[in-house]
């Protein structure tokens, strides 16, 4: 398979994981309210959909991680940029850790939302204990 081709497949199967996201998501918010007992759509039910809308979202995380990993050269370029608008070229150690930097940066700032989201108070006052509603078997993965 040659390059341009890999990237087209990887690219195509990244616009469908994400159009499945969104879809399933809108599924799940707007066809398939909480609270609406054995409601079910195609055969499965809110958290049947939840499940596939978990698996698409690892799928699309994996593929974009291809995706930059195909394009480093070109986020290499972009960082160093960022970092030093007026440098025209660095060495290509160089550039790899301006990348490296940012692709760091970007992780950093993701964690710091999901650890946030973690220790977000819930509505009631109460902190959900480790992520996974508190007391008893609640389901989940």
């Amino acid at each position: 398979m040659g390059r341009n081709t890999l990237h087209f497949a990887v690219d195509g199967l990244l616009f469908l994981a994400v159009v499945s996201l969104a879809t399933t998501g809108l599924l799940m918010a707007f066809v398939l309210p909480p609270g609406q007992g054995g409601w079910q759509v195609w055969g499965l039910s809110r958290h049947q959909w939840g499940d596939l809308h978990y698996w698409v979202a690892v799928t699309m995380l994996a593929l974009a991680i291809l995706h930059v990993a195909l394009n480093w050269p070109w986020v290499c370029s972009v960082a160093v940029r960022l970092l030093r608008p007026q440098t025209q070229s660095l060495p290509g150690w160089r550039q790899n850790v301006a990348g490296t930097a940012l692709v760091a940066v970007v992780a950093v700032l993701i964690g710091a939302l999901l650890w946030g989201a973690s220790r977000a108070k819930v509505a009631g006052g109460e902190r959900h204990e480790g992520g996974r509603g508190g007391q008893g078997y609640h389901g989940g993965r």
